[in-house]
C-alpha cells in the first residue's frame, strides 16, 4: 500500500452547467430539451468560459488565450479551502440601454419553485429573502425594490434575512450599493439675468420662476433652445398620461405611464431626481404612500428599437401576510404584460414578526432570478444554483472527509467488476469509499499495476508503477470507461 496522502480538510467544488442553445434577453428556458450539459470537479482557481454553446474550464493560472467569442461567465477563486465566486458587477451605474443589456449577462440567483416532486425543476434553489435595492428578474422584465417602509410602533426596521432558516440561502446583498442609480442628477438652469438669450421652458415658453419649488431643469438629451423644462410643467404633462390600477384585494396600486420619455430625444425620464450637492429629492409622479407597512417596486427603464417604453411603479400595502402574486394573468396582483412572464409567475410573502419578504417562483417557464450584487462565498455541503445568461450553473462544495480516511485503495480486476455499477451510481466501494461523479473527471484516477487497479485520490503517479505499463494502459483506456 502507498503512504497516506489524503488531507482531511481539503475541499473540491463540483460544477454542473446546462446551456440553452438560444440567447434571448438573458433568458434560460427551464423546460427546454435543447440544452448542452457539462460538469467538472476541481480544487483550484478556475475560469468558466462559454463559446456559443460550449463550456470550457480554464485554470486561472493558465495564460490568457481567450478568443473574441469567448465569454468568461464565472470566475471562481480559492483562498485556503474556501471557494468564492468573484463578481465584477458595477455599482450605481447609469440607467441606459447599454448597461441594461450588460446586466442580462451578469450573475443571478435562481429562486426555488417549492416543488420537490417535479423532476423538471429539481435543480431550483432554496428560498430567497429580499432586501432593499434587490433587482428581481421575472422573465425578461426587471423590477427593483426601491423603497421599504417597515414599522413596529414608532420604530423603523429594514428587511432582514433570517440566519436560522435552513431552507433559505443568504447571498450577502445586504449593505450593497444598488446596481443602477435610479435617482438621476439633474442640471439647473444657469443664471441668465444678464444674458440677451433668455432660457425658457420648452412647454410654457416662460423663464425661470421659483428656483426652489419650480426650477428649470435638464433631464434628457435635448440641446439648445429645447434643453430646459419647468419641473411643474413636466409633472403636469406626466399626469395627463398616468393610469392607476388596483388589484382585487386593494393591496397593490400600480401607477403606469406609457411613453415615459422625452418625445423629442427619446431619453427615458427618471421617476426621481436631485441636483448636485443637494439632498432634496424631486418626484415626477405624485404617488400617495400608505401610512402602514409598504414596499415599492419600480420597473427598469429601457427603450428598444426606438420605441417608447412604459414605466410601472407598484406600491404594495403590507396589510396582511397574504401572498402577492406577480404574473401576466388576470389573477395576478402585479400585472406584467410580457410574453416571457407566466400567468402566475412568482409570489411575495411578508412576515410581520420576522420582518422578512420572501420571494418564490411558481414553476414559471423562464424562472425568477435575483441579481447578485456581491461576491459569493460557497458554503460546504450546500448546493447553490445560479444563472448567467442562457447558462444554468449548479455548484456544490465537497469536503474530502466524504471520501473516507484511506490510503490509495487497491482493487483487483474482479473487485472492479463488482463495484462498477456502484461507481456509476456514486455509491461506496466495499462500504467505505464514496466517490461522486467520477465519470465526469477528465483525468482518470485508475491506473494499472500487474492486473490490479489503484485509485489514486490525489491524481499523483504511483512511484512503484512501471511507466511502460502505465503508458500502454493509458493508450488503450476508453475515454467513456464507466459509461
Amino acid at each position: 500500500m502507498m503512504e497516506n496522502r489524503i488531507d482531511q480538510n481539503k475541499t473540491y467544488i463540483n460544477i454542473e452547467i446546462k446551456t440553452w442553445d438560444k440567447d434571448s434577453n438573458g433568458l434560460y428556458d427551464y423546460y427546454s430539451k435543447n440544452i448542452k450539459e457539462v460538469s467538472q470537479i476541481f480544487d483550484e482557481k478556475m475560469d468558466i468560459i462559454r463559446k456559443y454553446q460550449d463550456i470550457n474550464f480554464r485554470s486561472s493560472y493558465d495564460l490568457d488565450n481567450n478568443d473574441i467569442e469567448d465569454e468568461n461567465i464565472l470566475k471562481i477563486n480559492k483562498e485556503e479551502e474556501e471557494y468564492v465566486i468573484e463578481n465584477d458587477l458595477e455599482k450605481n451605474i447609469e440607467q441606459n440601454n447599454e448597461n441594461i443589456d450588460k446586466i442580462n449577462k451578469k450573475l443571478y440567483y435562481v429562486v426555488n419553485n417549492n416543488d420537490n416532486n417535479n423532476q423538471d425543476n429539481q435543480n431550483r434553489n432554496k428560498n430567497y429573502y429580499l432586501i432593499k435595492n434587490d433587482l428581481i428578474k421575472v422573465g425578461r422584465s426587471k423590477l427593483i425594490l426601491t423603497e421599504t417602509h417597515i414599522f413596529s410602533g414608532d420604530k423603523k426596521f429594514e428587511l432582514t434575512v433570517p440566519q436560522e432558516d435552513s431552507s433559505s440561502v443568504n447571498i450577502k446583498n445586504s449593505q450593497s450599493d444598488p446596481a443602477f442609480n435610479l435617482i438621476k442628477e439633474a442640471i439647473h438652469c444657469p443664471n441668465n439675468n444678464n444674458s440677451e438669450d433668455k432660457i425658457v421652458c420648452k412647454i410654457c415658453f416662460s423663464e425661470q420662476t421659483d428656483v426652489k419649488t419650480n426650477p428649470l431643469i435638464h433631464l434628457c438629451k435635448c440641446k439648445n433652445d429645447i434643453s430646459f423644462i419647468h419641473y411643474k410643467c413636466l409633472k403636469r404633462w406626466m399626469r395627463t398620461k398616468l393610469y392607476i390600477y388596483e388589484n382585487k384585494k386593494k393591496t397593490v396600486r400600480t401607477y403606469f405611464i406609457p411613453r415615459f420619455n422625452c418625445e423629442i430625444c427619446l431619453e427615458p425620464y427618471p421617476y426621481k431626481f436631485k441636483f448636485q450637492n443637494e439632498n432634496k429629492i424631486y418626484e415626477l409622479i405624485d404617488i400617495p404612500k400608505p401610512k402602514n407597512n409598504h414596499i415599492v417596486l419600480e420597473s427598469l427603464n429601457q427603450i428598444k428599437d426606438n420605441k417608447y417604453n412604459n414605466k410601472y411603479i407598484h406600491v404594495i400595502n403590507l396589510v396582511n401576510e397574504d401572498d402577492i402574486y406577480l404574473g401576466r394573468g388576470i389573477d395576478a396582483d402585479i400585472r406584467i404584460n410580457d410574453i416571457s412572464v407566466s400567468r402566475l409567475h412568482s409570489a411575495l410573502k411578508f412576515n410581520f414578526e420576522k420582518k422578512t419578504l420572501l420571494i418564490k417562483d411558481l414553476k414559471s417557464k423562464f424562472g425568477t432570478t435575483v441579481l447578485i450584487r456581491n461576491s459569493v462565498e460557497l458554503k460546504k455541503n450546500e448546493n447553490l444554483n445560479l444563472q448567467v445568461g442562457r447558462s444554468f450553473i449548479s455548484t456544490h462544495v465537497m469536503i474530502k472527509e466524504t471520501f473516507g480516511n484511506l490510503d490509495d485503495k487497491e482493487l483487483t480486476s474482479e473487485e472492479i467488476n463488482e463495484n462498477e455499477i456502484k461507481l456509476k451510481e456514486g455509491k461506496k466501494f466495499n462500504d467505505e469509499f464514496f466517490i461522486n461523479s467520477l465519470n465526469n473527471i477528465e483525468n482518470k484516477f485508475l491506473i494499472s499495476n500487474n492486473n490490479k487497479f489503484i485509485i489514486n485520490l490525489e491524481n499523483e503517479m504511483n512511484p512503484f508503477i512501471n511507466t511502460n505499463e502505465l503508458n500502454s494502459h493509458n493508450n488503450n483506456i476508453d475515454g467513456n470507461f464507466y459509461q
